[in-house]
């Protein structure tokens, strides 16, 4: 389940439900094509222009977005394509750049706050890769703001958000959520830079997998003990929090373009002792089990920039089915391009039958936690009014999983969003 959509604003309600759309299975078969054609070009980019209908480059817009990749599609592409795709691409680089400008600011806020208050913040994700020269300005959208705390400082933090003009909204398992005290903003396709800036307090970087807790806290809190705004110790810490955070995002389909390519950048710079670092010893290999996945899937649209023995090593510890079905994944296949919903998306990552029983019960039955997060929706984003799929019963939802495809919400808003951006 997306708990943040990026390519829209949650700020203000935005009804698109009505809008004339192609059949489900064509607007499926749309994204997931121009998917795996983009992830191609960012990789490997051609000078052959795709032979796309105008629907597939409005799907192409679409996927661009959702994944993250429009700035660096701008700057990478060796085609232009058809008239007011090259525009577009230009205007979204615009925005991520200008609301770098403003989280930047904010940044340099919480530094001097966290100072002030003699407490060690570290900077997470987007925010710690600009910081420490692993993407340009423009390149890299950043919805908001992710930092991490110690648990004993974690109150001194949300005081020192909230004098910073924020509000708490929500709190989860790992975090707490602060949004900014100012009016909402209108829903636009795309990267919008003068969105209202969230951020999210950590007090652990874990991701369930599928439920039992892979937590790396310990890892990333190593070397960063100076007051104030912090980043990643060392190369290997960067890497695997991306890795986590991007095996997360797979085990329920909503991985991004975005990731692999931040995983790529940084496995480029990465030297053997790096490497060597990063799996320590056969203790922390095996821990690491989840990490050949997402490895693996940088390796088919990166090549060469994972080493193979990281991968032959990594691959001896993960389960045989995520890793018989790692070995096949296509992006289009673990990512915001698969319109449909799954029942069981994250079943191939139970490490053991009582952790996959857990999980399969929890689809059922979600905790309070999770059904409480889904009310969330319906009241707060406008992709939850699409086909009313948050309103009705988690029974009727089950219902649905087992004799109908229903497709994802979020995603129709963003197909829609973008027949509308043309």
């Amino acid at each position: 389940m997306a708990t943040n959509v990026p390519w829209v604003s949650a700020q203000q309600p935005m009804s698109t439900v009505g809008m004339p759309l192609p059949p489900l299975k064509i607007i499926a078969t749309a994204l997931r094509e121009t998917t795996e054609i983009l992830a191609q070009e960012l990789a490997c980019p051609t000078a052959r222009v795709p032979d796309w209908n105008p629907f597939e480059w409005r799907m192409a817009r679409a996927a661009a977005v959702i994944h993250g990749v429009s700035p660096l599609l701008s700057t990478r592409l060796r085609w232009s394509g058809p008239d007011g795709w090259g525009q577009f691409l230009h205007q979204q680089q615009l925005e991520v750049a200008q609301r770098h400008q403003r989280i930047e600011q904010h940044l340099q806020h919480i530094d001097s706050a966290a100072r002030q208050a003699g407490i060690a913040v570290l900077a997470l994700k987007g925010a710690a890769l600009h910081r420490l020269g692993y993407c340009q300005v423009g390149e890299r959208p950043m919805g908001d703001i992710d930092l991490l705390v110690r648990q004993q400082d974690l109150a001194t933090a949300t005081q020192l958000v909230l004098r910073l003009g924020y509000r708490e909204t929500g709190t989860s398992w790992r975090h707490k959520i602060f949004e900014p005290v100012e009016p909402a903003w209108p829903v636009k396709f795309g990267e919008q830079a003068n969105l209202p800036i969230k951020i999210e307090v950590h007090t652990k970087v874990a991701e369930r997998l599928p439920w039992n807790e892979t937590d790396i806290t310990a890892r990333l809190h190593a070397g960063a003990t100076g007051v104030g705004l912090n980043v990643y110790s060392t190369i290997d810490a960067v890497l695997l929090h991306q890795l986590l955070h991007a095996a997360g995002n797979m085990s329920s389909r909503w991985l991004r373009m975005l990731q692999l390519h931040d995983i790529a950048t940084v496995a480029r710079r990465m030297t053997s002792a790096d490497w060597d670092r990063l799996l320590i010893n056969d203790s922390a290999i095996q821990q690491l089990w989840w990490a050949y996945p997402p490895l693996k899937l940088t390796a088919r649209y990166f090549p060469g920039v994972v080493p193979v023995g990281v991968l032959s090593t990594l691959a001896k510890h993960c389960p045989w089915l995520l890793r018989t079905r790692a070995d096949r994944y296509r992006l289009s296949d673990v990512s915001s391009s698969s319109l449909w919903v799954s029942a069981v998306p994250a079943a191939a990552w139970a490490a053991s039958v009582p952790e996959l029983c857990c999980y399969l019960w929890r689809r059922l039955r979600p905790i309070p936690e999770e059904m409480e997060a889904i009310s969330n929706f319906t009241r707060t984003q406008s992709w939850a009014v699409e086909g009313a799929w948050y309103y009705t019963s988690q029974w009727q939802r089950v219902l649905r999983w087992v004799f109908s495809r229903p497709a994802r919400p979020q995603i129709l808003q963003a197909v829609r969003l973008a027949q509308q951006s043309v």
